[in-house]
């Protein structure tokens, strides 16, 4: 192996073991569904909308993994959560959660 493979490796390594602000421990459901569908709305209380932690429970009950980052975020009156997930075979994938209906893309 090559210099650089290990520093690589040591690298990644010493990265995935530092916590991160804002991360979550995710707590994987008996099933998991598939991200890629569009998923029926998550049931969100008319008068104030999904919060980022309702957000961040949706994706992470809906799609495991370990989340990375969320916020909110707001464009034309319209806000909108979204939430970086490291999936379980090491991507990062990012969904967004609207935050008045709970749909979820």
């Amino acid at each position: 192996m090559g210099i650089k493979t290990t520093i690589l490796g040591i690298s990644m390594a010493v990265a995935m073991s530092v916590p991160v602000a804002n991360a979550y421990e995710p707590q994987l459901p008996n099933q998991l569904v598939d991200p890629s569908v569009e998923q029926e709305p998550f049931e969100v209380a008319q008068d104030r909308g999904m919060s980022l932690d309702e957000a961040v429970n949706l994706v992470r009950s809906r799609v495991g993994g370990k989340v990375i980052r969320s916020e909110t975020v707001s464009r034309n009156g319209k806000r909108t959560h979204k939430v970086r997930v490291l999936t379980k075979d090491g991507r990062m994938k990012t969904y967004h959660v609207d935050a008045s209906t709970g749909r979820m893309r």
